[in-house]
This record gives structure tokens, sequence and C-alpha cells, in this order.
């Protein structure tokens, strides 16, 4: 063992706090240390007795917030495994044996009466804790950064065969789209779907009895042709999953009825029309907003600001459109956590030039027109009236978040 390059070091202090760091550079061996006073002369009265040392571990007072998250991690090998979950700080809450079964080998039922709270230098916040054989280990953790991260054995020959399993860290949203959220773009039937010279990355969807007309068009992953649906053009198709037929009447369903629900939510802020550069904030974790209309033209934007995990609902009951270089801008929010409802019947949502728009817009009755401009985010979009249609060109650019 060494110390900054050092055997068997030794350091004279100053009669203060110290700040200690210590690193374990072994593979698969835990190190268990002890800090002990070798001098007990040097003691006063009010100090701890000979052989302990008063520490104060740094980030370790308090607890996590209500509502955490618990993992139990079952270890049935004859293996202690240090498990590492990236992105998350988290508490050792017990440990309880396993039961043996006939062959020797640990079981999933655990052993009444066998909990014990995690030793000493287990307190407070860790990311990485060790999973100890025959038994289940009991973590409590918070996850504040959505996304995909990742969960493995520390063990370098462990992890590089395969003991490293993802996982997906999600919002549970306010409205469930259900099987419409796994498309990014969505005709829910009934009108044209016109689509030339533009790229979706995600799956496209073509619902019951529409008619397609798509020509110039790449998609990263399948169209989806409901089976009563129409193909007027079909020129320059590039799917990579292919073209597929699938009943589309289920997801279709499920996003008319998401719009309704959006906008019965408890609102938390009306900002009528919305026609200049405005900034909407937090008003707790789902921000619910009511608006008349949202028109921005020029380099106007609409700035929503919050965390990873906030949630943002704007109903519109009238129009939107974006054009020039107008924007949706995102501060600290994620575009997977926005949800533009436009419940109204025969409501236009139109992007054009290098206008820009986030968020999943649900549109179920009303018409989307795209001539350009991009879209973070999904369009589901019923189109089902005189005149309606989803038509997307001019380069314009859907990307499911």
């Amino acid at each position: 063992m060494t110390v900054n390059g050092h055997t068997r070091p030794r350091a004279t202090l100053e009669a203060r706090r110290h700040r200690l760091r210590l690193l374990n550079g072994c593979n698969s061996r835990f190190l268990l240390l002890k800090l002990i006073r070798t001098d007990p002369l040097t003691l006063a009265s009010d100090q701890p007795t000979p052989g302990d040392v008063a520490l104060h571990l740094i980030g370790g007072d308090g607890g996590l917030a209500p509502g955490t998250e618990e993992w139990q991690i079952h270890n049935f090998t004859m293996d202690a495994h240090p498990i590492h979950v990236h992105l998350v700080t988290f508490e050792v809450i017990e440990r309880q044996r396993l039961e043996v079964g006939p062959d020797g080998m640990p079981h999933p039922r655990t052993v009444p009466g066998t909990s014990r709270p995690p030793d000493a230098w287990e307190a407070g916040r860790k990311d990485m804790v060790v999973a100890y054989p025959g038994e289940v280990t009991r973590l409590k953790a918070t996850y504040d950064y959505p996304g995909r991260s990742t969960w493995h054995c520390h063990i370098v020959e462990h992890e590089d065969n395969e003991m490293m399993r993802p996982f997906d860290v999600t919002v549970v949203p306010s409205v469930d789209l259900g099987e419409a959220a796994e498309y990014a773009l969505l005709a829910l039937g009934g009108a044209n779907l016109a689509v030339t010279s533009a790229s979706v990355q995600g799956n496209v969807g073509a619902g019951p009895r529409t008619v397609q007309q798509l020509r110039d068009i790449a998609v990263s992953r399948s169209l989806f042709t409901d089976p009563t649906a129409r193909v007027d053009r079909s020129q320059g198709v590039a799917a990579r999953g292919g073209v597929n037929v699938r009943p589309l009447t289920v997801a279709a369903d499920a996003a008319r009825a998401a719009s309704p629900r959006a906008a019965a939510l408890p609102v938390s802020t009306r900002l009528r029309v919305v026609n200049r550069t405005t900034t909407l904030g937090r008003a707790t974790r789902r921000t619910v907003a009511s608006l008349r209309s949202l028109e921005l033209a020029g380099t106007s934007t609409l700035t929503l600001r919050g965390g990873p995990t906030d949630e943002f609902v704007l109903n519109v009951s009238g129009n939107v459109k974006l054009s020039g270089s107008a924007a949706i801008v995102l501060d600290g929010v994620l575009a997977a956590n926005v949800l533009v409802n436009v419940p109204g019947t025969g409501r236009e949502v139109k992007v054009a030039d290098a206008a820009r728009a986030v968020g999943t817009i649900l549109n179920p009755y009303g018409s989307l027109r795209m001539a350009g401009g991009t879209l973070t985010g999904a369009a589901l979009v019923g189109a089902a009236f005189v005149g309606g249609e989803v038509n997307i060109s001019g380069g314009a650019r859907i990307a499911r978040c």
C-alpha cells in the first residue's frame, strides 16, 4: 500500500480537521481499513478514547428524499461482487440471507429473521456496494438524470464477460399516450399523409383509412401501414426497418383519448396569446400552461425553463405556428417531457422555414404542415376533416427524442 507514492508513510499534521481520500486500486480485493490513535499521551480529557478516531463522513449526513426507488440485488454465486451503479448515489438499507437449497446453492427465498443493517463504514451516500454471496442487498436511490445508464460488477473480468446491464430512467408522463408513443410521426387516420423530401428519425405510422403520398423520405426505423390505409404514391422511400402492415387502430385511439385527459389537467399558468419572446418557468414538477394560441415569427422564442425531471404540458386552444427562425427553446428541460396538446377541431400546427419545435405535438382533430423546419419530438395528428392533412416537405426533419 502506498500513500502519495510512498510505502509506510508518516506525516506530521497540524491539530485541525483534515480531509482523507482513499483510492482502492485493487481489482477483486476488498480493503477494510481502520484508523487508530497510537499516542494516547497526547489525548485531552474530552477527546475520544485511545483506539478511536473521530471521523466526519462527507456527504453522509441526512437521508434521501421520500419516494425513492429500492433495488434488491440477489447474489446466487459464491463470489462477493462490488456492484457499481452509474449516475446516482444511493444508501445501503440492509442485507438478508438467502435460503440454501439441497444442491448447496442459494435460492430466491430469503431467511426470516436474518436481516442485518449495513456496516458502519457503509453509512452515507455510495456509488458502489459489495453484494455478498448468498445474500440479498437492498439499496435506496433517487434517479435524477433521465436517460440510459448502466450498472455492473467492478471486477474487470466480470464486467468484461457481460456482468453489465443497461437501465433506463424515465419520467412517468401525466398523460399516457399508449402505443402512440412508439411513433415519431403518426397520422391517426382518415386523411392524407403527404411527405416529400423529408426525414423522420423514428417510426412512421399511416393510420386507418389514411391516403399515403410518399416521395423521397428517409425513415430511420420502420414505416407501418394500417391494413385499411391506401397507398396513392410511394417513391424513394428508404425505411431501415422496412415497410410493414400493422393494425394501428389501438395507437390512434390512444392518441385521441390522451388529448382530453391533457386538457383536463389543473392549469398552473395562463399565457393567453404567445406571439413574442416569452419564458415559462416551472411551477411544480408538472407545469400545465393554457394558451389561446402560439404563433411565433422572426427570431421570437418560447423558452421552457426547468430541470430534467420537470414536465411541461401546453394546452393550446387555437393554432400553433412557427416561422422564420422562431423556436421553442429548452433550458434544462428534456424534449421527451414536453407535450403540446391542441384539443380543438380543425386547428393547424405549422412549422416553416428554419423554425424549431420541440416535444410531442398532439393534434388529434387538426392538421400538420411542415415546410422546412425541425421538430425534436413527435407528431400525432388526426386531420380527419375536409381539407385536413399531414403535409411535410422542403427538407423538414422530425427526430423522436
